[in-house]
């Protein structure tokens, strides 16, 4: 009997029966085990296991930190091997996979790819996966880091090192597609609105939060303590300026100490690196901007163009201005992709 596993996730055997039927069983680890019979001549036969080979949520990062902080919040890992991989499509994928926790829900696979930094390559990106993979993929993540869009005026929609944002039913702007005159920029972009599914999800989560069940930050605690590299920097580091002033964060009731806030409200998108609080400013006003990042307009444009939907979310890690620093951007990717894993539990429809 020779087996031979095909791209696309079945088991194809061969057998060879002079003497009479022969019955051949196939399993795999979480799937209803199928049954076939062979007759006395050589025959190929292929068992299919449908949903086994690709994970239905498709999460795209910039960086490799970004997918590594998902991966460490799976309870398992693996890397997709070469075989799964269509010719043409570059991408390296790895598989994680979300336990439920004790108040139920269905167990989740994530395929992971990191697109390197900007619009275009997060674009290419999930265009590949999801031609690779066009019948598994119910669902696209942008899951990384980013910068928040403070307001020292306002408790409610001050964005903190550390926190969360996920986008809401504003959308994401992508703040360079302008038009150009002599007068003035006159900006062009339409908001993506997010995921519906997964605008429903963050509401069911918010709904929780407010009841005291916030699964993130338990998650975070895990992996904060098997791996001290994502532990969170000191709330001395978490410094405001304007210019060369430093503003004082607005006390907020509602913020718990050394904890994420999560805020859900528009997200800002550009290939541009943003060091410029002024800008900054200007498109958290006009659009209620909680964030700004480089690469979830892009993976918006490639799962429309497939009606393919698409959520973001960011843990921040700088506030977009000449003081950006590094020191923040490991917890930050962490709180970003615990808050993805819940979000994907918090999915009520089944994983295919």
């Amino acid at each position: 009997m020779e087996a031979k596993k095909a791209r696309e996730g079945f088991q194809t055997i061969s057998v060879h029966s002079p003497n009479g039927d022969v019955e051949i069983e196939a399993s795999l680890p979480g799937w209803k085990k199928q049954k076939i019979k062979v007759g006395p001549d050589t025959h190929r036969w292929a068992f299919e296991f449908p949903g086994a080979g690709v994970p239905a949520i498709l999460v795209v990062c910039a960086l490799e930190k970004e997918s590594r902080a998902i991966l460490d919040t799976c309870e398992k890992e693996a890397r997709l091997p070469l075989v799964y991989r269509p010719a043409g499509d570059s991408n390296e994928y790895w598989v994680g996979e979300y336990a439920p926790d004790s108040s139920g829900g269905s167990r989740r696979r994530v395929l992971v790819a990191t697109s390197g930094m900007g619009i275009t390559g997060a674009a290419i990106t999930a265009t590949h996966a999801l031609r690779s993979f066009p019948d598994d993929i119910t669902q696209i993540l942008m899951v990384g880091i980013a910068g928040g869009c403070p307001n020292d005026q306002k408790a409610e929609t001050h964005v903190r090192l550390g926190d969360i944002v996920v986008a809401n039913e504003a959308g994401v702007v992508q703040y360079d597609f302008i038009k150009k005159t002599i007068d003035a920029d006159i900006r062009r972009a339409n908001p993506h609105r997010p995921s519906a599914e997964m605008l429903g999800a963050a509401r069911s989560l918010e709904m929780g939060r407010l009841n005291g069940d916030l699964p993130w930050e338990k998650v975070m605690s895990a992996v904060i303590m098997a791996k001290r590299r994502y532990a969170r920097p000191p709330d001395s580091s978490d410094i405001l300026h304007f210019g060369n002033k430093v503003l004082p964060h607005p006390k907020d009731s509602d913020r718990r100490p050394r904890k994420p806030r999560v805020h859900r409200g528009a997200i800002g998108s550009a290939n541009i690196l943003l060091k410029d609080p002024t800008l900054r400013d200007e498109i958290r006003d006009k659009y209620g901007a909680r964030a700004m990042e480089m690469e979830g307009s892009g993976v918006i444009d490639a799962g429309w163009a497939v009606n393919k939907d698409v959520m973001v979310v960011r843990g921040i890690c700088d506030y977009c201005d000449a003081y950006k620093m590094d020191s923040w951007q490991a917890y930050a990717a962490l709180a970003a992709a615990a808050y993805a894993r819940s979000l994907v539990l918090a999915l009520t429809s089944p994983m295919p």
